[in-house]
């Protein structure tokens, strides 16, 4: 059986008391209250208290090792930035849960669960319904690991009807658009938004860019922080090469801060266009390669989608993918 959560202490982190623990080797840290409201020094038999609470808060409070010990055994070997949001997804649904041994969690709990994460999330806001099978997804991985370590009979998991997504319609802009949204960006948010409409980046790959990972003579960028954890080295265009031109040459992170949601909004209402987020961005940029004629295969490959099929809906905005070509050759051949 695995281990349970173990206390580390508790301690002042800012203006804040911080339990810590350390639970299936991952430490874990748990607000339980400001300094203000507890004061700056706390007794023996307050600290035990706050600790429990903290315990309960953080769904550690009852024998829920071993569904932490599968969260950790299923993602060690992510990449740290997708470890950790799945680590955080993974340990709300604990708190959900309650005092629960992963073997005791059955199909209707399994589908109260999915329903309730439906209506109020993990944090008072229903969530959609491509997140919920995001969710769901990760639960079954955990599940599906402990059945093969003994700790479940079955993943209660799998099979779920779940909602079925709605497909957001692809933005696309056309080339006045995307220069009247250049023109009211400042000048930071105006090189970070060209770069993605450019390349079709990531919010966070664009973000953690270096000036190490650009080639400006051979008109390369390595992209070493993707959401897979593979590099990926794409073909920079002439405007996304004069972008990083004008930022110039140097060392150290290419943005040194990342442009925030809101300003890219406010940008939006600016140009007059529908409010975007920055990872239509890369929509937007998939959408010009199949207009110019790039194959499905063209697109996964530069987005760096693991799957061609993640790149499917794109086919629409290529006559080509649709079957033109194709009916073309049929008629040659008669």
């Amino acid at each position: 059986m695995p281990g349970r959560a173990k206390t580390a202490g508790i301690s002042r982190r800012g203006a804040w008391w911080v339990a810590r623990f350390t639970v299936a080797g991952r430490a874990v840290r748990v607000r339980v209250g400001s300094i203000a409201e507890l004061g700056g020094r706390l007794g023996l038999a307050r600290r035990r208290a706050l600790i429990q609470k903290a315990k309960e808060e953080a769904g550690l409070g009852g024998p829920l090792g071993d569904f932490l010990e599968a969260v950790a055994a299923v993602h060690e070997s992510r990449a740290p930035r997708g470890h950790a949001g799945v680590w955080q997804i993974l340990r709300g649904v604990a708190r959900l849960l309650g005092p629960v041994a992963m073997g005791d969690v059955t199909v209707p709990m399994a589908e109260d669960l999915a329903a309730r994460l439906a209506g109020s999330g993990l944090k008072g806001r229903g969530l959609r319904a491509t997140t919920l099978r995001r969710y769901v997804k990760h639960l079954s991985g955990v599940w599906r690991m402990a059945v093969e370590r003994g700790w479940a009979e079955r993943d209660p998991w799998r099979g779920l009807r779940l909602p079925k997504p709605v497909q957001r319609p692809v933005p696309a802009l056309t080339a006045e658009e995307r220069a009247r949204l250049l023109g009211a960006c400042s000048v930071l948010l105006r090189a970070f938004v060209g770069l993605l409409l450019e390349t079709g980046l990531r919010y966070g790959e664009a973000a953690a860019l270096r000036w190490g990972d650009v080639d400006m003579g051979g008109g390369w960028l390595t992209v070493r922080r993707s959401k897979s954890g593979r590099p990926r080295t794409l073909k920079l265009t002439a405007a996304a090469h004069r972008i990083l031109d004008e930022l110039g040459d140097g060392v150290g992170p290419i943005f040194s801060t990342a442009p925030k949601l809101r300003e890219f909004q406010l940008a939006c209402a600016a140009a007059d266009l529908p409010r975007l987020r920055f990872h239509d961005c890369r929509h937007i940029a998939a959408v010009r390669m199949a207009r110019a004629g790039a194959t499905v295969l063209e697109i996964s490959k530069v987005l760096g989608h693991q799957t061609v099929t993640q790149s499917a809906y794109y086919a629409e905005h290529n006559p080509t993918e649709l079957g033109a070509s194709a009916i073309a050759k049929l008629d040659a051949h008669d």
